[in-house]
């Protein structure tokens, strides 16, 4: 592995979002321990560390199936502005034994540049084996002609018990020129 691609796997800013499922499981994370802690019950005491052990096996392992996914977008030669084009999406698993399961990919808004999301409709990869690559068909949509140089996408898990809602945003770097629209502008 290179320098480059460890130290973007290190720099890839991840998010956290807590789900229904987690907030309940918070919850009872603080009545097990404030009744551990109030009626000095060892057993209950057994039963919050085992719940605070589940939340951090939990955090590791989603944040496993996020680390060392390469995205890689192949679109037709020529593709035209505001026209929905078919195009492949590459999901590749760079890990050496280590799946990703329950992935989501979708397309993101850029901020910056005021661009909507090149892509229609999230694609679902259930697993990724290690040392392999997934490939999903979409659609994708340019919003004008010209040279689009980045797009962005999300990737996201809630692997293994859905507490936690992992997303890290993944930037495609690769130029692509769009021609002209076919349809004519009333």
């Amino acid at each position: 592995m290179t320098f480059q691609r460890l130290r973007a796997l290190i720099r890839r800013r991840v998010r956290y979002r807590t789900t229904r499922g987690g907030a309940l499981f918070a919850l009872a994370l603080a009545l097990t321990g404030a009744g551990a802690f109030l009626s000095g019950n060892n057993l209950l005491y057994l039963v919050f560390s085992a719940m605070v052990a589940l939340l951090l096996v939990s955090g590791f392992l989603s944040r496993l199936v996020l680390a060392g996914l390469e995205l890689e977008l192949l679109l037709p030669e020529h593709v035209s502005a505001r026209a929905a084009s078919p195009a492949r999406v590459r999901l590749r698993n760079l890990k050496r034994l280590t799946p990703s399961f329950s992935i989501e990919l979708s397309g993101r808004p850029d901020a910056v540049t005021n661009t909507p999301s090149i892509m229609t409709e999230p694609v679902y990869f259930p697993l990724i084996p290690g040392r392999a690559a997934v490939e999903a068909s979409i659609h994708v949509t340019f919003p004008w002609r010209g040279r689009h140089r980045k797009n962005l996408f999300i990737l996201s898990t809630r692997f293994p018990f859905g507490f936690l809602r992992k997303t890290t945003m993944v930037a495609l770097r690769r130029e692509t020129i769009v021609y002209p629209s076919l349809e004519s502008e009333a």
